[in-house]
């Protein structure tokens, strides 16, 4: 049997479980919406407590009643908002882009290791020319550096704060300097650059700056999914990562969905926003390092099977077609497919160029070098 508390509010009593740490409120809506046992996360609640304790500084108030010290000159409408706004920033600095920034050293350090390494390019996924592992290793690096650049700008929305705006963006029952004195503590605190909404009624009513961020998100998750998928083609399996990545596209979604629910002055999908979002981070942080340090450390390149590969490519009559014609070098390619022998092999016969020409025509350390 649960052992039961009463709470009053302005709706009257209602038990409570003695063991918990909410009131009537709460009580009401966990009896009345028995829909799942989802929660806010972690650092959402943080966010929220830190802008309840912030708020208490600014009001400088000793009575006992919670209502005239920490919620005075508030309303759920501006501080659930504000608290998303918060905690998605916290996590995105904190533990995202910290963790796509080592991703990217990383796969940079593996592009200097492999800078040797040749293999055969693929377009349509058919050999197409000579390059260098290290080549791709390079662009996915710079895949993961310039999703952090787009999250980053993401971020600048967020940094706008709805706080003061009360019920609808009016103001309100918040006397005229709280909201600037309560985003110059929370900016003072956290260190981040907060300031008030420019427009309180568009802060309030729209979260179109959390639906960017999304956006975001969504953006590294399908370039993450490309590396992903082209380590499984390599020999690498991240299907940890694969499955975060679907997670995130499917978060954004609902996120996009949510935002255009808004009616009037007020969004109130905010709670499902809210937890897509930061979920969304934390799944995308914890898949980039575990990525990084699960697929990455032990990782090695088996150069001279992939230049083995290489030389046996049809691909490589490619560099000969500025030299001896296009009909020649198709003659030499149809040649060594029917025959099954090497490009080198069939040009030192049709070609007329020297052994040495053919050396540096068919260089594959010479074809993939970077202009």
């Amino acid at each position: 049997m649960v052992v039961t508390r009463f709470g009053h509010d302005g709706m009257g009593d209602m038990l409570v479980p003695a063991s918990a740490l909410y009131g009537p409120q709460t009580a009401r809506a966990v009896e009345k919406l028995p829909i799942s046992k989802l929660r806010y996360p972690r650092s959402f609640l943080k966010a929220l407590a830190l802008i309840k304790a912030k708020a208490s500084r600014v009001n400088r108030l000793a009575g006992a009643y919670p209502d005239d010290d920490v919620n005075r000159s508030q309303c759920s409408n501006d501080i659930i908002p504000t608290a998303l706004n918060l905690a998605a920033i916290s996590q995105v600095t904190g533990q995202l882009l910290p963790a796509m920034s080592v991703l990217s050293s990383a796969l940079n350090a593996k592009a200097a290791e492999f800078g040797q390494a040749v293999k055969m390019g693929l377009s349509h996924q058919h050999d197409a020319l000579p390059m260098r592992l290290g080549q791709d290793f390079s662009a996915y690096a710079r895949q993961v550096e310039l999703a952090g650049e787009r999250i980053e700008a993401a971020l600048t929305g967020m940094y706008e704060l709805p706080i003061g705006g009360t019920a609808e963006g009016t103001g309100l029952n918040a006397p005229p300097g709280f909201a600037h004195d309560l985003v110059a503590e929370l900016a003072s605190y956290t260190g981040y650059p907060f300031r008030e909404a420019s427009n309180r009624f568009e802060a309030q009513a729209a979260k179109d700056a959390a639906v960017f961020l999304s956006a975001s998100l969504r953006n590294y998750a399908v370039a993450l999914t490309k590396i992903a998928n082209e380590f499984h083609c390599l020999g690498w399996g991240p299907s940890g990562v694969l499955m975060v990545c679907a997670q995130i596209v499917g978060y954004d979604s609902a996120i996009a969905w949510s935002g255009a629910a808004g009616d009037f002055e007020l969004n109130t999908v905010m709670p499902l926003i809210a937890c897509n979002l930061i979920d969304s981070i934390e799944l995308l942080a914890a898949a980039t390092r575990n990525f990084e340090a699960r697929m990455l450390g032990g990782m090695t390149a088996t150069e001279e099977h992939s230049a083995e590969v290489v030389e046996h490519s049809l691909a490589m009559v490619t560099a000969l077609v500025p030299v001896v014609g296009y009909d020649r070098a198709a003659e030499i390619a149809q040649r060594a497919s029917v025959e099954g022998r090497t490009i080198r092999s069939v040009a030192a016969e049709l070609s007329g160029l020297s052994g040495e020409e053919l050396r540096k025509l068919l260089d594959p350390l010479t074809q993939s070098s970077a202009p």
